[in-house]
Protein backbone atom coordinates (compact mmCIF):
# COMPACT_ATOMS: atom_id res chain seq x y z
CA UNK A 1 0.00 0.00 0.00
CA UNK A 2 1.78 3.51 -0.98
CA UNK A 3 0.20 7.11 0.77
CA UNK A 4 0.85 9.70 -1.48
CA UNK A 5 0.95 13.35 0.05
CA UNK A 6 0.94 16.12 -1.78
CA UNK A 7 0.76 19.96 -0.25
CA UNK A 8 1.54 23.29 -0.79
CA UNK A 9 1.40 24.34 3.14
CA UNK A 10 4.54 23.67 5.98
CA UNK A 11 6.29 20.56 5.52
CA UNK A 12 3.60 18.47 8.13
CA UNK A 13 0.96 16.66 7.00
CA UNK A 14 -1.71 14.29 9.04
CA UNK A 15 -2.84 10.82 6.99
CA UNK A 16 -5.04 8.33 7.18
CA UNK A 17 -4.17 4.52 7.23
CA UNK A 18 -7.67 2.88 5.39
CA UNK A 19 -9.48 0.69 7.47
CA UNK A 20 -8.70 -2.43 5.63
CA UNK A 21 -4.99 -2.47 6.75
CA UNK A 22 -5.78 -1.47 10.71
CA UNK A 23 -6.34 -4.88 12.46
CA UNK A 24 -3.28 -6.17 11.94
CA UNK A 25 0.16 -4.47 13.13
CA UNK A 26 1.93 -2.93 10.22
CA UNK A 27 5.28 -2.51 8.98
CA UNK A 28 6.11 1.36 7.15
CA UNK A 29 8.78 2.81 5.24
CA UNK A 30 9.68 6.18 4.08
CA UNK A 31 9.70 6.04 0.17
CA UNK A 32 11.25 9.63 -0.84
CA UNK A 33 10.49 13.05 -0.50
CA UNK A 34 10.07 15.70 -2.42
CA UNK A 35 10.56 19.55 -0.81
CA UNK A 36 11.67 23.51 -1.39
CA UNK A 37 15.74 24.30 -1.01
CA UNK A 38 16.42 24.53 2.29
CA UNK A 39 17.80 27.80 3.70
CA UNK A 40 21.52 28.84 2.64
CA UNK A 41 21.65 32.42 4.82
CA UNK A 42 19.74 32.40 8.09
CA UNK A 43 17.89 35.52 9.26
CA UNK A 44 20.31 38.05 11.18
CA UNK A 45 18.60 40.78 13.76
CA UNK A 46 19.75 44.01 12.86
CA UNK A 47 22.12 42.73 9.91
CA UNK A 48 22.72 45.98 8.61
CA UNK A 49 22.31 49.33 9.85
CA UNK A 50 23.12 53.13 9.37
CA UNK A 51 22.94 56.11 11.52
CA UNK A 52 18.90 56.29 11.73
CA UNK A 53 17.83 52.78 10.72
CA UNK A 54 18.07 48.95 11.36
CA UNK A 55 17.45 46.12 8.83
CA UNK A 56 17.04 42.77 9.77
CA UNK A 57 18.32 40.37 6.70
CA UNK A 58 15.75 37.43 5.76
CA UNK A 59 16.62 33.82 5.35
CA UNK A 60 17.83 33.60 2.08
CA UNK A 61 17.77 29.86 0.13
CA UNK A 62 20.18 31.86 -2.76
CA UNK A 63 22.83 34.81 -2.98
CA UNK A 64 20.53 35.89 -5.46
CA UNK A 65 17.74 36.49 -3.23
CA UNK A 66 20.15 37.82 -0.86
CA UNK A 67 20.94 40.72 -3.41
CA UNK A 68 17.20 41.29 -3.91
CA UNK A 69 16.87 41.77 -0.33
CA UNK A 70 20.23 43.90 -0.52
CA UNK A 71 18.89 46.25 -3.54
CA UNK A 72 15.37 46.47 -1.24
CA UNK A 73 16.95 48.95 1.13
CA UNK A 74 16.12 52.60 1.12
CA UNK A 75 16.54 55.58 4.15
CA UNK A 76 13.73 55.77 6.25
CA UNK A 77 14.13 59.52 5.60
CA UNK A 78 14.84 60.72 1.90
CA UNK A 79 13.66 57.59 0.65
CA UNK A 80 17.00 57.17 -1.23
CA UNK A 81 18.68 53.60 -1.60
CA UNK A 82 21.36 52.06 0.46
CA UNK A 83 22.69 49.69 -0.71
CA UNK A 84 23.51 47.60 -4.91
CA UNK A 85 24.42 44.11 -4.63
CA UNK A 86 25.85 41.19 -7.38
CA UNK A 87 26.26 37.94 -7.73
CA UNK A 88 27.80 36.70 -10.59
CA UNK A 89 27.80 32.84 -9.19
CA UNK A 90 30.96 32.96 -7.85
CA UNK A 91 31.56 36.75 -6.27
CA UNK A 92 29.34 38.56 -4.58
CA UNK A 93 29.82 42.53 -4.77
CA UNK A 94 28.13 45.41 -2.43
CA UNK A 95 28.36 49.11 -2.73
CA UNK A 96 27.05 51.57 -0.28
CA UNK A 97 24.97 54.21 -2.82
CA UNK A 98 23.91 57.30 -0.21
CA UNK A 99 25.32 56.64 3.35
CA UNK A 100 27.51 54.39 4.81
CA UNK A 101 26.26 51.17 6.12
CA UNK A 102 27.03 49.16 9.10
CA UNK A 103 27.48 45.43 8.66
CA UNK A 104 26.93 42.73 12.19
CA UNK A 105 29.48 40.56 13.45
CA UNK A 106 27.39 37.68 12.82
CA UNK A 107 26.71 38.53 8.75
CA UNK A 108 30.19 39.89 8.14
CA UNK A 109 31.31 36.38 9.52
CA UNK A 110 29.22 34.63 7.02
CA UNK A 111 29.85 37.31 4.02
CA UNK A 112 33.60 38.36 4.72
CA UNK A 113 32.73 41.91 4.94
CA UNK A 114 33.96 44.82 6.29
CA UNK A 115 32.15 46.52 9.72
CA UNK A 116 31.50 49.60 7.87
CA UNK A 117 30.42 49.90 4.06
CA UNK A 118 31.90 52.99 3.12
CA UNK A 119 29.97 55.13 0.40
CA UNK A 120 30.71 54.90 -3.12
CA UNK A 121 33.36 51.95 -2.50
CA UNK A 122 33.05 48.21 -3.84
CA UNK A 123 33.54 45.93 -1.48
CA UNK A 124 33.98 41.97 -2.90
CA UNK A 125 32.98 38.77 -0.82
CA UNK A 126 32.78 34.92 -1.47
CA UNK A 127 30.69 32.99 1.30
CA UNK A 128 32.44 31.84 4.14
CA UNK A 129 31.23 28.17 4.26
CA UNK A 130 32.67 27.56 7.19
CA UNK A 131 30.51 29.76 9.30
CA UNK A 132 27.14 28.92 7.50
CA UNK A 133 25.18 26.66 9.76
CA UNK A 134 21.63 26.30 7.75
CA UNK A 135 21.62 22.83 6.35
CA UNK A 136 23.40 19.94 5.28
CA UNK A 137 20.40 17.96 4.19
CA UNK A 138 16.77 16.87 5.46
CA UNK A 139 15.18 14.78 7.96
CA UNK A 140 11.99 12.95 8.27
CA UNK A 141 10.15 12.64 11.17
CA UNK A 142 7.44 10.15 10.94
CA UNK A 143 4.88 9.03 13.65
CA UNK A 144 2.34 6.00 13.13
CA UNK A 145 -0.55 5.76 16.09
CA UNK A 146 0.34 7.73 19.26
CA UNK A 147 3.20 9.02 21.53
CA UNK A 148 5.34 5.42 21.19
CA UNK A 149 4.62 5.54 17.45
CA UNK A 150 6.47 2.58 16.23
CA UNK A 151 9.90 1.29 16.58
CA UNK A 152 13.05 -0.37 14.42
CA UNK A 153 13.90 -3.83 16.02
CA UNK A 154 16.49 -3.77 18.72
CA UNK A 155 17.41 -0.38 17.83
CA UNK A 156 14.73 1.41 20.27
CA UNK A 157 11.99 3.65 19.42
CA UNK A 158 12.20 6.47 17.48
CA UNK A 159 10.71 9.37 15.55
CA UNK A 160 13.59 10.45 13.02
CA UNK A 161 13.31 7.22 10.07
CA UNK A 162 15.04 8.97 7.46
CA UNK A 163 18.16 11.39 6.28
CA UNK A 164 18.81 12.79 3.00
CA UNK A 165 21.60 15.17 1.86
CA UNK A 166 21.45 18.12 0.39
CA UNK A 167 19.66 18.09 -3.09
CA UNK A 168 18.77 14.47 -2.85
CA UNK A 169 15.35 12.72 -2.48
CA UNK A 170 15.43 9.38 -0.71
CA UNK A 171 16.66 8.24 2.32
CA UNK A 172 20.39 7.12 2.91
CA UNK A 173 19.42 4.07 4.31
CA UNK A 174 16.33 2.49 3.55
CA UNK A 175 14.06 0.30 6.45
CA UNK A 176 10.94 -0.93 7.66
CA UNK A 177 9.62 0.20 11.01
CA UNK A 178 6.74 -2.03 13.02
CA UNK A 179 4.16 -0.15 14.52
CA UNK A 180 3.06 -1.51 18.01
CA UNK A 181 -0.42 -1.84 17.80
CA UNK A 182 -3.49 -1.63 14.88
CA UNK A 183 -3.18 1.97 13.98
CA UNK A 184 -5.26 4.26 11.49
CA UNK A 185 -3.67 7.35 11.57
CA UNK A 186 -0.28 8.87 11.08
CA UNK A 187 2.26 12.05 10.62
CA UNK A 188 4.75 12.82 8.86
CA UNK A 189 7.40 15.94 8.87
CA UNK A 190 10.36 17.14 7.00
CA UNK A 191 12.94 19.47 8.46
CA UNK A 192 16.24 21.41 7.39
CA UNK A 193 19.01 19.29 9.56
CA UNK A 194 21.39 21.94 10.97
CA UNK A 195 25.13 20.88 10.41
CA UNK A 196 26.64 21.99 13.56
CA UNK A 197 24.71 20.01 16.22
CA UNK A 198 21.95 17.84 13.85
CA UNK A 199 19.10 20.12 15.23
CA UNK A 200 15.52 20.26 12.95
CA UNK A 201 14.42 23.32 11.74
CA UNK A 202 11.41 24.26 9.82
CA UNK A 203 11.46 24.35 5.90
CA UNK A 204 9.89 27.21 4.72
CA UNK A 205 6.90 26.43 1.56
CA UNK A 206 6.18 29.74 0.04
CA UNK A 207 3.32 31.06 -2.65
CA UNK A 208 3.66 28.15 -5.39
CA UNK A 209 5.51 25.86 -3.89
CA UNK A 210 4.82 22.39 -3.11
CA UNK A 211 6.53 19.17 -0.94
CA UNK A 212 5.29 15.55 -1.36
CA UNK A 213 6.00 12.79 0.21
CA UNK A 214 5.26 8.35 -0.11
CA UNK A 215 5.14 6.09 2.62
CA UNK A 216 4.42 2.41 1.85
CA UNK A 217 2.70 0.32 4.28
CA UNK A 218 2.96 -3.12 4.46
CA UNK A 219 0.07 -5.45 5.95
CA UNK A 220 1.84 -8.31 5.79
CA UNK A 221 -0.46 -11.22 4.68
CA UNK A 222 -3.26 -8.83 3.48
CA UNK A 223 -1.70 -8.61 0.27
CA UNK A 224 -3.59 -5.13 -0.24
CA UNK A 225 -2.73 -3.12 -2.90
CA UNK A 226 -4.07 0.62 -2.67
CA UNK A 227 -2.79 3.84 -3.61
CA UNK A 228 -4.57 6.90 -1.93
CA UNK A 229 -4.27 10.69 -3.25
CA UNK A 230 -3.63 12.56 -0.10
Amino acid sequence: MIIEIDRNTGCFARFQIPATAAKDQLRVRLLDVSVPDPPLISGHIAGFTTDIDSFDTPVCRTLLEFVDFVDSMVDSVSGARLLEGYYDGAQFEIFALAKTVNVSADLRAVLKLPAVLALNNIEYSTLNEGALDISDGYAVELQVGGAEGFYREHEGYTHVVATFPRGASKPIADYWLTTREPLTSGTIRVCSRRRSDGALEEIIVRDGERWSARIEIDVGRRNINHRRKM
